[in-house]
């Protein structure tokens, strides 16, 4: 039996663990004994708004509701769950954020993050906004044992119990802190509260190749997927709503070292805005821009067709796309979102992702050695459009920084083809994110270029990052489907008839190609790209390599649809649960439609 204290699932470290049983059922290690021997269990109640572990909330007790914030994680399709997603993103993703009535009789919002396995990353903090009304469900530290059809391990009610007593109850240090106030720092203080294995809960595992039993562990799920039998122990805290406004949950969890690890110490700090779902804006969606405010309702988007094949030669400091007479010209925005860096652009992330025109020109010199020519950009195209005619120097959107280390940690930039309208505030268009999606104000004109086959550019990566950039970029396509109110889509739920995913494409057989079920680019003489040279390369991607990630949400929509394009971007993600910081530096330059 291995030791396991931290990851939400399977033998080793994290935050939620789960038991391996033995090939004989699980059966107690030799000399094992029943769990629950010198547990602690006079130690007092916690005051309000802790609420009181003999309770029973929403027709369960505190041990069901931990179970269900087990399947919260176990049940959901693909690796994009909160739990083990990057911290501060997708809090809200696989639950309900509709908005309670403050009391205790319904469901409970749940509240976690992942710690990767590394026992040194540090204090995590997560940002989440949270619907009014809802009590709060939250682990400080937990044991699972999972009996799973086609997994190479099998846990039992015993295997749950004995870790939770050998590895859980001799912790040295356990503490809470709710909006600064103490309510423990010992592991006694906590007794109450500790759930002990058990009840019996059955497990329905999603259908996808990215369900966590798959993915992370190579079960070999039978069709159709199966139900398996599952156990959780340890401590979680229900909290009574909190009053609308913000909050903070700081939790901690210390032992001393064991074996070969060292001591583990898991620190975690919710930062929770509490308020009604009617007019919640979320900050932390899992979108790939992060963003201030809520968006307005859904509106009427400026349509019309691309004016030409040239998008935009970075000659000046708006594109080339002429945009619909009921529109206006569109622009650059860049991020790395924290912990994440970005050099160039240089500037205050704030500042450079919600710029408008206070931005003008992102633009960085080109890169030496360009190998094409710049009369060639519109060469060829039906109904060229007109050059912008900006500054006579060549110049690229660059980007150099580096990605966040957790999952899903990504950077990047994000054209927008044309807007609706004119800004109404000084500083011109801003990026604006919300539970359904991201747009900007003004919305982002609707762009048909059905005419074209798809999207062509030059590519230039760093000779000392090409590599990193090559597992990690890929290019996005978002249309009107995925835009809040605007289709079929809702790129931030997982159940129902909305949930999708945006359309992307990417290197073959790279990490964030196979992952995320990309389309390919292709170069310049048609073939597929396996990877990137460094300097430069011209990318082609057809419209058809734009595809919707099947093991997100179910992929509504199966590929980009060209007669309403809103926005593209060029992105590099960290997408390997146990991978490090992706450093890029990367340009696009001369972005057009191809037939």
């Amino acid at each position: 039996m291995k030791r396991m204290l931290g990851a939400i699932f399977g033998c080793g470290l994290g935050l939620l663990v789960v038991g391996c049983g033995s090939s004989n059922g699980g059966r107690l290690d030799a000399g094992a004994t029943e769990a629950g021997a010198g547990v602690a269990v006079d130690a007092g109640i916690m005051p309000p708004p802790v609420l009181d572990p003999k309770g029973t909330y929403g027709g369960k007790t505190y041990e069901e509701w931990a179970g269900e914030w087990v399947k919260w994680i176990y049940e959901y399709p693909g690796p994009e769950s909160l739990a083990y997603n990057t911290p501060g993103a997708n809090c809200q993703m696989g639950q309900s954020t509709a908005t309670g009535d403050g009391g205790t009789d319904g469901q409970p919002f749940f509240l976690g993050i992942w710690d990767s396995n590394d026992l040194t990353a540090g204090p995590f903090t997560q940002a989440c906004s949270v619907p009014a009304g809802r009590m709060l469900l939250f682990q400080m530290t937990s044991w699972a044992s999972a009996n799973v059809p086609g997994c190479p391990f099998q846990g039992s009610m015993q295997d749950c119990q004995y870790g939770t007593t050998i590895d859980l109850v001799p912790l040295t240090g356990i503490e809470l802190e709710i909006d600064g106030k103490s309510y423990g720092s010992q592991a006694a203080d906590f007794a109450p509260y500790l759930v002990n294995c058990t009840a019996d809960f059955s497990l329905a595992i999603p259908n996808t190749p990215t369900n966590f039993f798959s993915y992370y562990w190579g079960c070999n799920l039978s069709q159709p997927p199966p139900t398996g039998d599952f156990y959780v122990g340890g401590w979680f805290i229900l909290l009574a709503p909190l009053s609308p406004g913000s909050h903070t949950i700081h939790t901690r969890v210390q032992d001393s070292a064991y074996a070969s690890y060292p001591a583990f110490l898991y620190d975690v700090t919710y930062n929770l805005t509490v308020a009604d779902t009617s007019s919640l804006g979320t900050a932390d969606g899992g979108a790939p821009i992060d963003a201030p405010s809520s968006p307005a309702q859904p509106v009427n988007h400026c349509t019309g067709p691309a004016s030409g094949a040239l998008i935009d030669d970075m000659s000046g400091s708006n594109i080339s796309l002429q945009p619909p007479s009921c529109g206006s010209p569109g622009g650059w925005t860049a991020g790395s979102p924290a912990p994440g860096v970005l050099t160039t652009p240089a500037g205050d992330i704030s500042i450079v992702s919600n710029c408008g025109s206070l931005c003008q020109s992102l633009y960085s010199p080109l890169p030496a050695g360009f190998p094409g020519s710049t009369a060639s950009l519109d060469a060829g195209a039906v109904d060229s459009g007109t050059v912008d005619g900006g500054a006579s120097g060549m110049q690229a959107m660059c980007i150099a920084g580096q990605t966040g280390s957790q999952q899903y940690a990504w950077s990047g930039m994000t054209l927008t083809f044309a807007y609706s309208g004119t800004p109404t505030s000084g500083n011109g268009p801003a990026m604006v994110l919300s539970a359904s999606g991201f747009t900007t104000d003004p919305p982002p004109a609707l762009i048909d270029a059905s005419q074209y086959s798809g999207i062509e550019f030059w590519l230039w990566a760093s000779p000392d990052t090409a590599a990193a950039v090559s597992s990690a970029f890929a290019v996005y396509l978002v249309d009107k489907n995925q835009l809040p109110g605007g289709g079929v889509c809702n790129p931030y739920v997982t159940s129902g008839t909305k949930p999708c995913s945006y359309a992307s494409a990417g290197i073959s057989f790279s990490t964030v190609g196979t992952t995320n079920a990309a389309g390919s680019l292709f170069g310049a003489d048609g073939s597929e790209l396996t990877s990137l040279a460094p300097g430069w390369q011209l990318v082609r991607a057809p419209w058809s390599s734009f595809v919707s990630n099947p093991y997100y949400g179910g992929g509504n929509e199966k590929s980009v649809d060209p007669t309403t394009l809103a926005f593209a971007q060029f992105a590099v993600m960290q997408d390997s649960a146990k991978g490090a910081a992706i450093p890029f530096d990367f340009c696009v330059y001369g972005l057009k439609f191809y037939k």
